[in-house]
């Protein structure tokens, strides 16, 4: 029997896929229902009365989604959320244009835009991942060139005969990171595993020698962006990651023209291994306030 919670967030995946498909590139990673239910646990997600995703970011403000694209939303049901929350988050930059025309002259309450940079999504040509061309990727191509002079690994659809493989893998990222159980995502990666069609998940599994070193699990997030949800490796083979991602472009169908790594939180080694794959943009995720709760400009 499926989750009843389950059930509520995928009776909002054709308006947040509608939005998401829209939106095209500047789509925010967070748009997509098997995305918020996973994470539902750590960002307190939830829907409440059929019209909003509410929850809390990670530096803790309470925030609210539209189930629809929110510059069509009515200006009177745009206030009453901000009454009732910290802000509405995530707005992408189209969005935001959009809005701020439509209020500019409007009889409503001052408003206020914000941006933390540990909510930005890092974006990436896909073809970038193919050869790793160029000065600023040339670290990267070398350790994969170094991990595929050792052994080229086996590359395999996850299945539920993988899941074992997938544990033990996660387990030694955990031991090698030094993190303990819910330090990490593993809670919501080992939910993952429970059904990756139903969460529209693409999951691949690396193999040397029958022994499991990384796994990435990826999902459709418009017609052109692929978004990266789960990437883990052994580090005891450091081109794992680039051989990844570059397996992970290499299957994608054409039309998919761009990689979304999401975001980095804040967490120093995530920024400094997502900038090493040189994006080319990070997507700014505004939050709307009203301007008497706003704090100042970053």
């Amino acid at each position: 029997m499926l989750d009843p919670v389950w059930l509520a967030f995928e009776s909002a995946q054709p308006a947040l896929r509608a939005m998401a498909w829209d939106l095209g590139a500047d789509c925010p990673s967070d748009l997509h229902a098997a995305n918020l239910f996973l994470f539902r646990r750590a960002h307190d997600y939830r829907i409440e009365a059929g019209q909003w995703i509410c929850g809390k970011t990670y530096d803790g403000q309470s925030h609210a989604m539209a189930m629809r694209d929110l510059p069509g939303l009515e200006p009177d049901r745009l206030i009453k959320a901000l009454e009732q929350y910290d802000c509405l988050y995530p707005i992408p930059d189209p969005w935001r244009i959009d809005l701020q025309q439509r209020f500019k002259h409007a009889d409503c309450p001052a408003l206020s835009w914000h941006t933390n940079p540990d909510d930005a999504d890092y974006l990436y040509w896909r073809e970038q991942f193919i050869d790793y061309r160029g000065p600023k990727l040339r670290k990267r191509r070398a350790q994969m060139m170094q991990l595929l002079a050792f052994q080229t690994p086996t590359a395999s659809p996850i299945d539920s005969s993988d899941r074992s493989l997938v544990l033990q893998t996660i387990d030694r990222w955990m031991q090698q990171k030094g993190k303990r159980s819910g330090e990490a995502d593993e809670e919501a990666l080992i939910e993952a595993l429970e059904d990756l069609d139903r969460y529209e998940l693409n999951g691949t599994l690396f193999s040397i020698k029958k022994q499991p070193i990384g796994f990435v699990m990826s999902q459709r997030l418009s017609s052109a962006v692929e978004v990266v949800r789960f990437a883990k490796g052994d580090d005891d083979f450091p081109g794992i990651y680039p051989y990844m991602f570059h397996d992970l472009a290499r299957r994608l169908p054409r039309q998919v023209r761009w990689l979304n790594f999401e975001q980095d939180m804040g967490l120093a080694n995530f920024r400094q291994a997502k900038r090493s794959y040189s994006p080319c943009s990070l997507l700014k995720k505004w939050r709307l306030r009203l301007a008497d709760r706003a704090p100042a400009m970053r």
